[in-house]
């Protein structure tokens, strides 16, 4: 959780001073995304092990099961615990489109095209580490 509040407070810095040269693509290419990187590879790795206990607790829990299910009516905006469960690994996909975009929009001469060349290559590693995880251990279930 700090290094996504790392990032964000660093994305707010570029923001605020904002100019014709700014760079963006560096908050993302950074070393401090390998933190990122390693937290999404063990929520990743660790998915299908937190879906499947948390469903042996709503089989066998009741009260556990009434607080999901009253949690979902009254918060859930039409998506399950395990909907918002995958969302993590979901946003990965987005960011490789957000960088494929940017990279498009963005000239090779620009100071920041090689930093969001590298963010872009970052993001599609972690989405070749999802799709790689997904063969190896089964599927995600419910993406």
């Amino acid at each position: 959780m700090i290094c996504h509040i790392e990032t964000l407070e660093l994305l707010r810095e570029s923001i605020q001073t904002w100019g014709p040269n700014q760079l963006i693509g560096c908050v993302f290419a950074e070393a401090k995304m390998n933190s990122i990187t390693q937290l999404y590879k063990f929520y990743i790795n660790n998915f299908d092990r937190s879906i499947a206990v948390m469903d042996d607790y709503r089989s066998k829990s009741p009260p556990f099961r009434k607080f999901i299910d009253q949690a979902v009516i009254q918060h859930g905006k039409g998506l399950d615990v395990g909907g918002y469960l995958i969302m993590p690994v979901q946003r990965i996909t987005r960011y490789v489109l957000l960088f494929d975009s940017l990279l498009k929009c963005t000239k090779k001469t620009h100071p920041d095209y090689n930093n969001i060349e590298i963010a872009h290559e970052r993001f599609k590693a972690m989405t070749d580490f999802i799709n790689l995880s997904k063969k190896k251990h089964g599927k995600i279930s419910r993406s």
